[in-house]
């Protein structure tokens, strides 16, 4: 029986058996020619065994083993491209990134070249390139490996791609044009400030929006067929690779210059407080409108803006100029600056008009004001200082001052100092007021015996002072008076006559005036024995000492008290 695995017979051409079936033998057939029912063109081979076979036929001799074929490797696989790389649109100084494209193995590593016209560009080997000028109108492909363990490098070139020129550089500042627009005067035009760098600049002059045939320089002289017209300049700028760019300045109008524009010059003496005055001369033609601007070492003095000006504390030192601009329709403006003057002085003092008076009582204690005067200038500050017998007096520096007892008895006065700024002081003293003294109150004087005080003073008596001061004075003198003279400046006096006797005590005190008390008396005879005949009379009358005795006795009088006689 024959297994055929499903297989039909294509061509019916049935097996034929090679050999004679004699029961036990094998015989073989050739297989018929059989395919697939889809009409596949494979052969199949079957083998046909034929049960209840013939005896055993003797055995054949084994085929020899036919020795295998070796194996030959299998090529490897190519990487091969699924999408080419792509590029977009490309211009001058602007980045750009190749699409690598797909490709037919996953985790594939890519490579970059890029081309220009079909040759590599050098150093150009990363997925992204920014075009140089170089490459301005030129056509850039870039070509793309890819690269894997035990595969065949694959490899694709983008389809090419014109750069297109560059931006244009843009004027982040606008050109200008420098120079007086006056006819025959030159003007340049300045480029202004452009957002790239390496540029080459052009220029064209324009009258009134329409180009000056010729004017492609720099500068331009302005000529009379310019009078009255607005110029301009524009300016290109170029780079290699990039379009231009262009910029065009504000307008000037051109105008006629002035025929006459002196330098003017300055007047006068320079000092603080001292005018100035500036002298423009004659500007032509006429008539032409003139400004005035003073400079203080080159620098514009605010609001001097008149022909004349009157320096200041501020300029003291300073160097003073006058600017005179000159204008006139239709023409050029003109500034002109006068030479320097010398270095301005200080200022002259302020001259006194009325002399500063103090005011008050001078008196210990009292307080004593001044005025400053009067004076020729405004705006000054004054200063005092107050001087006692002309001399000053330490920390009296106020327009008031309170007399001390230092002051008593000397003459004080006060010196006026005033100030302005840039200006040299101007000084004035006060007439001088005496001091007075206060007066003292109080104090007595008294005369008692200066043996006994229950005794009578009588002539031949010696006397004493008793003297009482006044409060916070000491006792400086005393002194006995007779008939006008003085007879003694002891605290004690011996009456000699019945003659009237004065007594002075004198006191002092500082910031006093001095104080002398007196007292004037008439003493009276000493007692005679015809009037007191007896000692006790004498003595009840007043009158002492006395001695008692038992024997005649004359009596003495002792003159200084101490008990003798006759010395």
């Amino acid at each position: 029986m024959v297994a055929l695995a499903a297989l039909a017979l294509v061509v019916p051409t049935a097996p034929v058996a090679v050999g004679a079936d004699d029961g036990d033998q094998v015989v073989v057939s050739s297989g018929g020619d059989w395919g697939c029912q889809d009409g596949a063109a494979d052969v199949w081979t079957a083998t046909a065994v034929v049960e209840d076979c013939l005896p055993e036929a003797p055995a054949v001799p084994e085929t020899p083993e036919v020795p295998e074929t070796p194996e030959v490797p299998a090529t490897p696989a190519v990487v091969e491209p699924v999408d080419r790389p792509a590029l977009g649109p490309a211009q001058v100084g602007v980045r750009l990134t190749a699409s690598p494209g797909t490709w037919s193995v996953d985790g594939v590593v890519l490579g970059y070249v890029w081309l220009r016209d079909g040759a590599v560009i050098p150093g150009a080997t990363a997925a992204s390139y920014t075009p140089v000028a170089a490459d301005a109108g030129k056509r850039l492909t870039v070509r793309v490996s890819a690269t894997k363990d035990g595969y065949v490098a694959g490899e694709a070139t983008s389809a090419a791609v014109t750069v297109a020129a560059g931006a244009a550089a843009v004027a982040t500042a606008r050109p200008t044009v420098a120079g007086t627009p006056t006819v025959g005067a030159t003007l340049t035009a300045r480029t202004g400030t452009w957002s790239a760098s390496g540029l080459t600049f052009a220029y064209r002059w324009l009258r009134d929006g329409a180009p000056i045939a010729g004017a492609t320089a720099s500068s331009y002289k302005v000529v009379a067929a310019d009078a009255g017209k607005k110029i301009a300049v524009t300016v290109t700028a170029a780079r290699s690779g990039y379009t231009t760019g262009t910029a065009t300045s504000a307008t000037v109008t051109a105008v006629h210059p002035l025929t006459a524009a002196p330098v003017p010059t300055v007047t006068g003496t320079p000092r603080v407080g001292v005018a100035l005055t500036a002298v423009p001369g004659t500007w032509k033609p006429a008539p032409v409108t003139l400004r005035y601007q003073w400079l203080r070492d080159g620098v514009a003095v605010a609001g001097a803006t008149s022909a004349s000006y009157t320096p200041t504390a501020g300029d003291r030192g300073k160097r003073l100029t006058v600017q005179v601009t000159g204008s006139k329709a239709g023409y050029a403006t003109v500034t002109k600056v006068s030479a320097s003057t010398a270095a301005v002085a200080t200022g002259a003092a302020p001259t006194l008009r009325t002399k500063p008076a103090i005011s008050g009582t001078a008196r210990v204690g009292s307080t004593l004001r001044t005025t400053a005067g009067t004076w020729s200038m405004s705006g000054l500050s004054a200063g005092y200082q107050w001087l006692r017998d002309g001399k000053p007096i330490t920390g009296a520096t106020a327009s008031s001052y309170k007399a001390v007892a230092a002051d008593a008895g000397k003459k004080l006065s006060v010196r006026v100092t005033v100030k302005r700024p840039g200006h040299a002081d101007g000084t004035a003293v006060t007439g001088a007021v005496a001091v007075a003294l206060q007066a003292q109150t109080g104090g007595t004087v008294k005369v008692a015996n200066s043996w006994a005080a229950n005794r009578k003073v009588t002539v031949g008596t010696k006397v004493k002072a008793v003297i009482t001061a006044p409060a916070g004075a000491r006792l400086t003198k005393v002194e006995w008076v007779v008939g006008g003279r003085v007879v003694s400046t002891s605290s004690t006096y011996l009456l000699t006559t019945r003659t009237p006797v004065t007594v002075r005590a004198t006191f002092t005190r500082s910031g006093y005036a001095p104080r002398t008390v007196q007292t004037t008396f008439t003493p009276p005879n000493a007692p005679s024995t015809a009037t007191y005949k007896t000692v006790a009379a004498f003595r009840s009358a007043g009158y002492g000492p006395y001695y008692r005795g038992t024997t005649p006795y004359t009596w003495y009088r002792d003159a200084d008290g101490d008990g003798m006689v006759g010395e």
